[in-house]
């Protein structure tokens, strides 16, 4: 995409998670950068201790869906409960759960934004 002045625009958006901002872009966007830069691309890696705020911090599917599933026992919900107190179906958070599927972000963040009221 062309932006205003003849260079090339980067498509991107800003995701919160947990109060810190993130900027949004595409893997391959980002390894062109970093390749131009010549700045080696590390992936961070969350410990398997962290607490449930740090759900969002890694999308491994396998990983996602165990902590999902772990922060929504002990906050005590079912599925269901928490899928209505996210505004997400059911079956979407059943998916996730079974890691037949890794949410958007938008749903990712409903789903944290309904856990963090039931702390």
């Amino acid at each position: 995409m062309r932006g205003m002045s003849g260079r090339r625009a980067l498509d991107w958006q800003i995701v919160e998670l947990d109060g810190v901002r993130y900027a949004v872009i595409r893997e391959s966007t980002l390894q062109g950068l970093c390749r131009r830069a010549r700045v080696a691309l590390r992936p961070a890696r969350v410990a398997s201790g962290d607490a449930p705020q740090a759900l969002g911090a890694e999308l491994d599917s396998d990983r996602l869906a165990a902590r999902l599933r772990e922060w929504r026992t002990r906050c005590r919900l079912t599925q269901s409960a928490l899928a209505r107190l996210a505004g997400v179906r059911v079956e979407t958070l059943n998916r996730i759960e079974r890691r037949k599927t890794t949410p958007d972000v938008a749903t990712l963040r409903k789903l944290i934004g309904a856990l963090r009221k039931r702390e």
